[in-house]
């Protein structure tokens, strides 16, 4: 299953290379930008730019697979020089990143999941297998500093627990600066980088993502992932479960948990801040947007994570009792995880055939942002998913993107959000603007927008592609229904 999404990190990776800025619409100066993993942004840089080697067609799915495959092995060699020496804690986790990967844990494979866990494996490690010293801080401090920039709000509870533990130290003005000073050279750094590359340094996704509404927790939508790809993978047959069955089963699997933590944390203070990070987590999962998947399976990585690294810890210390209650948390977390490889292996004909109608979509792309199908004068195209589109069409392309990734203004409220007060009033308007500037500059009459969307038609199989007409700037267009 392709993520939309991921392709959106791609497209800005491209423009990257080939136009040297960020900007997700270069052709119209929005200095907008969408990645809310900037680090694994900057990865995917290097890791297209490989892919692009082997392949001779820099826009193609063959090309993004690559890219994928390259990133997870340019984001292991990142953390590589905190593990030197210590090469059976680096291949442990490569070995566990690989498990996740190969289960398609789509976020590992495709978004910024394997970022998070090398971030969390990292301090982890630094946390618990190095005497603290000022030194061993600051590293702690620039390993949070890219956690941080992987996944803002797990960089923000791990700065939260780093600060109270640090603070109760007797140490603790020499660590917290010692903390501290990384975490602001790597401010520095991005900021000075987003202004090379043209784009506000503080990514509109944030605030498009929170606009769009919270995730209902244990809910039937939360609960398909650790539940139901149980039940398709070992009991499809068997076993029906009500929504009201995967609310407490997920409950459950997350309290035995948490209970573990806290029998642990008897033994060690690393355990006790196992504790406290696996509350401040859930805690932070109530507030994730509701409508993307991985957001629960970077929930998952996280607890996972800690869970995996707490397992080896007891194993050294020879706690063979936590060590089995441990490992059969893990295994629980791994079949889940496992549960999900249907979407891989048996993916449905729907998800292949809507890739194939957005490449197809691609193609009519004329440039600047400008489309010309079959019986339909030329025009420019509203979207709720762009990032399949924009990536295939190249840095020339221009959407309206009705999800307000792109045009944050899209969204309603968000001119009146708590966040606004981090952005330029220019990136927060709408698309209408961007259009109008570009029919002006170009000379285009009619100006023509029409809406885009991949709709399921009677056949639960089939995808069609339907074009209606959504504004008018001139002629009103008329609706097209269309098929690659």
């Amino acid at each position: 299953m392709l993520i939309d999404d991921a392709y959106i990190y791609l497209h800005i990776a491209n423009n990257i290379l080939d136009v040297g800025t960020a900007q997700y619409y270069p052709i119209v100066n929005n200095d907008s930008l969408l990645a809310s993993s900037p680090l694994r942004m900057l990865i995917l840089v290097p890791a297209t730019a490989l892919a692009r080697i082997f392949t001779s067609n820099d826009y193609s799915f063959f090309t993004s697979q690559l890219t994928f495959v390259f990133s997870g092995l340019l984001t292991a060699l990142l953390f590589l020089p905190w593990f030197w020496g210590k090469w059976q804690w680096f291949w442990a986790g490569m070995l566990f990143n690989g498990i996740m990967s190969v289960a398609t844990l789509v976020t590992v494979w495709q978004m910024e999941g394997a970022l998070l866990f090398w971030c969390i494996y990292t301090l982890a490690w630094l946390a618990v297998h190095k005497p603290l010293s000022a030194q061993v801080i600051r590293q702690i401090g620039y390993v949070s500093g890219l956690l941080l920039f992987s996944r803002p709000e797990y960089g923000f509870v791990t700065l939260l627990i780093t600060y109270i533990s640090l603070a109760s130290s007797k140490h603790r003005w020499t660590w917290l600066l010692a903390y501290t000073r990384p975490l602001l050279i790597i401010a520095v750094v991005w900021i000075l980088l987003a202004a090379l590359l043209q784009v506000w340094f503080i990514p509109t996704s944030y605030l498009s993502k929170i606009m769009t509404g919270k995730l209902d927790f244990f809910s039937a939508d939360f609960g398909d992932l650790l539940v139901d790809n149980i039940s398709f993978y070992f009991f499809y047959n068997l076993l029906i479960l009500t929504e009201e069955s995967r609310r407490y089963i997920t409950v459950m699997i997350i309290a035995v948990l948490g209970i573990y933590g806290v029998l642990l944390s008897r033994q060690h203070r690393f355990y006790l801040l196992y504790c406290i990070g696996f509350v401040l987590l859930t805690a932070l999962l109530y507030h994730s947007p509701g409508n993307y998947l991985w957001y629960n399976e970077n929930y998952f990585i996280a607890i996972t994570t800690i869970s995996f690294f707490v397992m080896m810890q007891t194993l050294l210390q020879q706690q063979k009792h936590y060590f089995l209650t441990g490992m059969s948390f893990i295994l629980t977390m791994l079949l889940t995880v496992s549960g999900t490889s249907h979407r891989f292996f048996h993916i449905p004909v729907s998800y292949i055939e809507k890739n194939h109608i957005y490449e197809n979509i691609a193609k009519h792309h004329q440039g600047h942002g400008l489309f010309k199908f079959p019986d339909l004068s030329i025009t420019y195209i509203s979207m709720m998913e762009i990032g399949v589109v924009s990536y295939l069409a190249g840095p020339t392309i221009w959407l309206d993107d009705k999800g307000g990734l792109a045009q944050a203004g899209t969204l309603e409220g968000t001119q009146q959000s708590s966040l606004a007060i981090f952005y330029p009033k220019r990136l927060l308007i709408n698309g209408m603007p961007e259009i109008q500037t570009l029919c002006q500059r170009d000379q285009i009459e009619p100006c023509l927008l029409h809406d885009t969307w991949a709709m399921q038609s009677e056949n639960p199989e089939k995808y069609v592609a339907y074009y209606f007409p959504q504004y008018k700037i001139g002629l009103n267009p008329k609706a097209l229904a269309f098929m690659p």
